[in-house]
């Protein structure tokens, strides 16, 4: 799966409304650093449509370094966007943004042991909007990106790509309001994908197409949809959400070795969880408290282990092995 395609689509969609704004922009600035150990640091705090653009290129790639913030506080429709380039080694960006809602952060990091982190917090309607996508082609250091966003009908996409990673990527994601959602997709070996939201009607989805993965879902809220899909073996996925009316399909895929553990408190929750595997087995524990709730586990693996524990009334569990 081309995951920097798909990250850049959202990246575009992003651009669209970010050079919108642009063209009404009461602030507007931009910053060019092609070399190493640059520091820059931008804020604007006079109110609405404001942007900023910073753009680092490091030439000597063991010794980029390069430092990018962008604050933004007050008003709505505010657009930052961070680019730091291929020889940009252990980069770090990071965007605040706070207002009434509507703004936009898109940061581009394209080498290795890169810090991205966003913060944004809405005193009105929300509608805020961030995209990360972080490439690693030399195969030994991290990732990571640290997404923050409070208020309604907030998204986030997440795209973090290796080759060859020993030490793979770190993702976390928390969202506090109604209609968040977020997309947060990874490849290489040994990333960490976790995502807190507290609210209802809100959508997750998590893609991790290497081996020896962790996805962790901690959620309050009725009505959300958590989707994971981990694609290679051992990998491990941790979800635990209080409410009612949720559903979440886990699906660990042609892979050896797996495990899932599903927690859910409330009524008329649905889980479904399909484990493939062609040698070792896959392990899977649900365990829900309520009433109305369904769980359905199909294992295609030999010498699989399901386990569904239901307390309350009306509740239905189907296991297929």
């Amino acid at each position: 799966m081309n995951f920097k395609h798909l990250a850049l689509g959202a990246a575009s969609a992003l651009a669209l409304g970010f050079g919108a704004s642009a063209a009404l922009a009461a602030n507007t600035s931009t910053v060019t650093q092609p070399g190493d150990y640059n520091d820059a640091t931008v804020t604007q705090t006079g109110g609405a449509q404001g942007t900023s653009i910073i753009t680092q290129s490091g030439v000597n790639t063991s010794a980029a370094h390069g430092v990018a913030s962008v604050t933004q506080a007050g008003g709505a429709t505010n657009g930052a966007s961070i680019n730091q380039l291929a020889g940009s080694l252990r980069a770090s960006a990071t965007v605040d943004q706070s207002g009434s809602g509507n703004n936009l952060s898109e940061i581009t990091q394209d080498d290795a042991d890169a810090v991205a982190s966003v913060t944004q917090v809405s005193t009105g309607a929300g509608q805020n909007h961030v995209s990360v996508n972080q490439s690693n082609n030399d195969g030994v250091e991290d990732q990571n990106a640290l997404v923050s966003q409070t208020g309604a009908g907030n998204g986030v996409t997440i795209a973090q790509t290796q080759t060859l990673s020993l030490d793979g990527a770190d993702t976390s994601v928390t969202q506090v309001g109604d209609a968040n959602s977020a997309l947060v997709l990874q490849g290489g070996e040994e990333n960490l994908a976790t995502i807190s939201r507290t609210g209802d009607n809100a959508s997750e989805t998590v893609i991790q197409t290497g081996a020896n993965n962790i996805a962790t879902s901690v959620r309050v809220g009725n009505g959300d949809l958590i989707s994971v899909i981990q694609a290679s073996d051992g990998n491990i996925s941790t979800i635990t959400g209080s409410g009612s009316t949720n559903t979440i399909s886990l699906l660990q895929e042609t892979s050896n070795g797996n495990s899932s553990d599903i927690d859910q408190d409330g009524n008329d929750n649905t889980i479904f969880l399909t484990q493939n595997a062609l040698l070792a087995a896959s392990t899977s524990v649900i365990a829900q408290a309520g009433n109305y709730n369904l769980a359905t586990v199909t294992q295609s693996v030999v010498g699989g282990t399901s386990t569904i524990t239901q307390a309350g009334d009306h509740n239905t569990a189907t296991v297929r092995q």
